[in-house]
């Protein structure tokens, strides 16, 4: 491991004690997230997450922002700009198809944490598990809209405008 973190007052720790999806986590989960996984740092305009694939590895972002990116219409789009906190490449995961391009908007500092690991995890910790179930991002709303849009016989000229919209009311189904 890269950088070797002390778990009682790390800055890592501290980064995955304040992100939702992990709030509620055992420590034991805490510590192999931190334990396993590895610091990553990405330059302007580096490529995160690639739509095409489905991930080996889920990045926290522990610094800096990121752009979600849509090539909607042939021209590409920033949906949405995403900062300390957010987890690329677990919708992809979760789905089991990618549906994440996303790319660095400023140099990036990120925790890297195996696929395997968050399949773990999902299975073992019921606090993380239900918040994957219940929770809807950005990215997965975008690829459903995407696809409904290519679908309609007058599709609307930006993506970006029912994202907007849509994303505040909507919600994961159960």
């Amino acid at each position: 491991m890269p950088d070797n973190f002390s778990m009682t007052s790390s800055p890592l720790n501290q980064a995955l004690s304040n992100v939702t999806a992990l709030k509620g986590c055992s420590s034991e989960t805490l510590k192999r997230i931190e334990q396993e996984g590895e610091k990553i740092v990405f330059g302007i305009g580096h490529s995160l997450s690639v739509k095409s694939i489905v991930p080996n590895r889920i990045l926290l972002i522990l610094n800096g922002k990121v752009r979600l990116l849509s090539n909607y219409n042939d021209k590409l789009h920033s949906l949405a700009l995403l900062g300390p906190g957010a987890l690329i490449g677990l919708p992809s995961l979760l789905r089991g198809v990618g549906c994440e391009d996303v790319s660095a908007a400023t140099m990036i500092e990120a925790w890297s944490i195996p696929d395997t690991l968050i399949a773990e995890i999902y299975k073992q910790d019921s606090y993380f598990n239900s918040w994957c179930n219940n929770n809807l991002f950005p990215a997965e709303l975008a690829s459903l809209l995407e696809f409904l849009l290519n679908q309609s016989e007058r599709p609307p000229s930006s993506l970006l405008e029912i994202l907007r919209k849509a994303l505040p009311t909507s919600q994961a189904l159960k």
